[in-house]
This record gives structure tokens, sequence and C-alpha cells, in this order.
């Protein structure tokens, strides 16, 4: 493994996010507020009853899925329900890249009551929207008649901070095919805003990935059932692709869905297989490793202290072609008090960018750490120890060969403050050293490597 690192330097980066092949798309903005002209691929043929298009949707109209009668009567509620026909096969793909823009209003009428089941798009076994109030997806791919076993109806996948639950694995076929559900704990944002919500299957690593407002929040480990090279599964499903099925905006009657766009997804320039980090003294340290990497051109670092307002801290070059794993790093010399939120955008040669999901660290100002030990390697007389002491402490640092046997131990009494210890290891033969140091009732270690003096 290759890895690469690169210090703090503000950068400010403009990018373009596309898909590949747009299939279908409806911008609602037709004179006639006809919600069934697409603005590409083919019109809708038929809606619900009382659909219309009407302004104030994400730039300027959007979908209404309307009311037949007086408003707060639930009988009255009314779905959008574009039926959007398959001309030529278009919808027949091996892979898929949907997105649209919508905002989930509470209705005023019963104490706040939101949409629970309504998908954004729905084709057989293929759909992603709302279910049970959450986020939601399912659908199906072809296996190439290798086998497929459910286990005792759980899911093998690690999935990640517990935000994802496995609702269940329905319709297996052992020979043929699987489908995938997943669920999404609140992962609608409950803000009578607009925003962007995008599901993409990519064929080529099997992989299911969930977006809101571009931002990468769930990738689908290849443990979960899929294995790359694995094509949807239509076989089966209607023609037909339905937007907003069963979606009535709980008879709120003000447009709730803009912009639904379906089409082939672009091959990502990296497959990301981590990111994570920690605070390290004052300094928060970041790591992250690709798999694979193609086109790629750099990464940008984006910091926030509240988790939605993102500011670009620095830029990492990337390797553009890569087929091996390569690690990362990048330092942040000032991070926030508190939590700082931080997130990859990876941008291609060709402009287009992805952003990542986010982590999370906690910085507390007044704590003791570990900043630096340098110069490493050594190869003078002295190694130094850079360290923050919270309060007033006692410490003692020891020094181990990779035996395990102890070869220097030195005390010290901190201040509250940043110190510079001074060992002597001068006299320690060429190889790598494990540093322990013991202060504030923590431990901390690090290693160095020892070298010939010049």
């Amino acid at each position: 493994m290759r890895k690469i690192a690169f210090s703090v330097f503000a950068l400010l980066l403009i990018g373009i996010s596309l898909k590949g092949q747009i299939l279908s798309q409806f911008t609602f903005e037709d004179p006639g507020n006809n919600e069934r002209i697409a603005a590409i691929g083919p019109n809708a043929t038929s809606s619900g009853t009382n659909a219309f298009c009407q302004l104030s949707g994400t730039s300027g109209k959007g979908c209404n899925a309307g009311e037949s009668c007086t408003l707060c009567n639930s009988f009255c509620y009314s779905n959008i329900n574009l039926i959007v026909p398959n001309l030529g096969s278009i919808f027949d793909v091996p892979e898929i890249d949907v997105s649209i823009d919508y905002r989930h209003f509470p209705n005023t009428c019963s104490g706040g009551q939101t949409e629970v089941d309504a998908w954004f798009f729905q084709r057989g076994n293929f759909a992603f929207g709302l279910q049970g109030g959450r986020l939601a997806f399912s659908y199906t791919v072809d296996q190439a008649g290798l086998p497929f076993h459910v286990r005792n109806g759980n899911s093998p996948c690690n999935l990640p901070n517990g935000t994802l639950t496995v609702q269940q694995c329905f319709g297996c076929d052992s020979t043929q095919f699987s489908p995938v559900r997943r669920i999404i704990q609140d992962g609608i944002i409950l803000d009578n805003q607009w925003h962007n919500y995008r599901f993409t299957y990519t064929q080529s690593d099997g992989l299911a990935r969930i977006y809101i407002d571009g931002e990468n929040i769930y990738t689908q480990t290849t443990a979960c059932y899929i294995t790359p090279g694995d094509p949807l599964r239509w076989v089966g499903a209607p023609a037909a692709i339905a937007i907003g099925p069963n979606m009535d905006g709980m008879g709120n009657n003000v447009p709730i869905i803009d912009n639904p766009t379906i089409g082939t997804p672009v091959p990502l320039p990296i497959k990301l297989s981590r990111f994570e980090g920690k605070i390290v003294g004052v300094k928060s340290h970041l790591v992250w490793e690709t798999q694979t990497e193609t086109n790629n051109d750099f990464f940008t670092v984006q910091r926030s202290t509240d988790g939605e307002h993102f500011a670009e801290i620095g830029k990492v070059k990337g390797s553009g072609n890569s087929s091996t794993p390569i690690e990362y790093s990048f330092v942040d010399d000032n991070p926030q008090k508190g939590s700082n939120f931080y997130r990859l955008k990876n941008t291609d040669l060709d402009g287009k960018y992805e952003i990542y999901q986010t982590i999370e660290l906690y910085y507390d100002s007044k704590a003791s750490g570990l900043i630096s030990l340098y110069p490493n390697p050594v190869n003078g007389a002295e190694l130094h120890i850079q360290f923050e002491a919270g309060t007033d402490m006692a410490s003692g640092v020891q020094i181990f060969d990779l035996s395990g046997r102890e070869v220097l131990f030195q005390k010290s009494y901190l201040s509250k403050g940043i110190h510079n210890l001074i060992l002597e290891v001068g006299q320690l033969p060429e190889g790598m050293y494990i540093v322990k140091m013991v202060a504030g009732g923590k431990v901390y270690t690090d290693k160095f490597l020892k070298t010939s003096q010049e």
C-alpha cells in the first residue's frame, strides 16, 4: 500500500456533479402547468387526478399532488402518480441513478403528522422513497445462476454507525436473484425545505449508494448480498416507472417534488474503503484509503462545526489511476473547540465530483495530549516530545526496543501548557523503538526510528 501525506492549506474549488446518461427528467415548467410534459425523455401517460405544476418549486415550478375537496379531510388526498412509459425499453438498464428534489411538509390539521409511505420512484421490486416515515430503497439483481442464501432473514452486512437497519429480505430465489431492502433511520429532513435525495446502483462494483444534498451518506458493502458485475433485474417488472405513486403531500396543496431524474451513473473516480480521524494533541489527524482510482485529480477536505455548513480547509492531490490500495493523510492544525465534522470531496480530471460521508471529531481545548514526536527518524542525540498538559501533572516517559526491553526512563513534572521534553537517545543503536508516556492518568504511545549519526 502506498501512503501519501499532505499538510493544510486553504483552497476554494468549484465542481460539477453529473449523471451519466439522463433517460427521463421532469422540471414541471410547462406553460400550461401540465405535469405530464417531460423535459427529457417520454412524457407521462397519466398522473394523479388533481396533480398539477405550481410556482414555489426549487427554482420555478414544482409538482403539487393537489386535493379533491377541503383541506384536513384525509379522504380527499390525491397522489402525484406520474406514469412514465418504457418507450424503446429505455429503462431496462443494468445500473441506475435516480434523484429528486423533495420537501417534507407536516399536516397542520393532524398534529404535525407527515407523509409516511410514499415512494419517489417505483418499478416492480425497485423502489426508492419513504417507508414508515424513513428513507428506504429496494432493488433486485441477477446473480448469473449463483446461489443466494438468506441468513435467518438477517443481514450479514456491517452497517455504519447503526444508521441503517435491514427490514427484510423478500421474495428471495436461491438460484436466480436476490432482492435487497434497506431503511435509513430518520433519513428524511423535516424542515419544510427542498432537499435532494439520490439513489445509485453501479454494476461494476455491485454497490448501492444514497446521497442527500450531494453527500454520500451510505455506501453498501460488498458483503451485502451483491457481487461486482451483477446487473439490475427487471424481469417481471412493469414496463413503466411510477414517480410519486402514493405521494399526496398530506393534502397540504403545495408543490412537494421537483426535477425527478432517471439515468445511468457515472463511474466514480475512486472507491473509498475507509475515512477516519483522531485528535492528537491540538490537531485533527485524518486518514483515508482508496481501493481503486480512475481519472482521480484531487481531494478537498471540508470542515464544519454544525454538520451542515462546510468550508474547505485544504486539498490533497490524487493519484490519477490505480488498482492498488493507497492511503492518504491530512492534518488540520486548527480544529475548533467542540465538535468538528469532516468530509471528503473528490474531484476527477473532468471536473466531476462526489462528496463522501461525514465523520465527527471532538476537540477539548482543555485536554492533555501528545502533539508530536520529532525528529522522526532521529539520527542525532536528541528526541523531542511536544506535549500539551491540560493541568499541572506528573509524567513519565519510557522507551522500549522491539523486544520489549526498557532502554530509557525519564520523569518530569509538567505545569499546565505546552512542553518540549528532550530525551537523550544518542547512545541507542539503530532500530525501531516504542515511546510510552504516562501523564494525567492517561497513556500515550508512539514509535520512532533511530538511524546512524551523520
